[in-house]
């Protein structure tokens, strides 16, 4: 917004002020975040996040090397896994009726 700046460093890092120099980031989310400033979200990662049975705003993007990164609803949070994404709403996997009566027979 007017009266902000941001200043580049050689390592590639950001410094970001708001208008006279009141607040210091160090990074552009930090400073979005504070500013109540939400990325604007791809259907896609929201379809794929619904389809591994994340709840509605959870999205999902899957990289090239076939890894996922998981974000929750205003990317508040990040997860590198659907495990971890589940454990932390503590979703409990469903378990298969056969896998249950063949544990029952030791």
């Amino acid at each position: 917004p007017e009266g902000w700046t941001a200043r580049q460093y050689p390592s590639g890092g950001f410094i970001i002020y708001s208008p006279g120099r009141k607040r210091r980031f160090n990074s552009f989310k930090a400073a979005k975040d504070y500013l109540g400033i939400v990325p604007e979200t791809d259907p896609a990662e929201l379809e794929l996040a619904s389809k591994f049975g994340l709840p509605e705003g959870w999205t999902a993007r899957q990289y090239p090397s076939g890894g996922f990164i998981i974000y929750s609803p205003g990317r508040k949070r990040r997860f590198n896994s659907f495990k971890a994404a589940k454990d932390y709403l503590g979703i409990v996997p469903e378990t298969d009726p056969a896998e249950l009566e063949l544990a029952s027979k030791f």
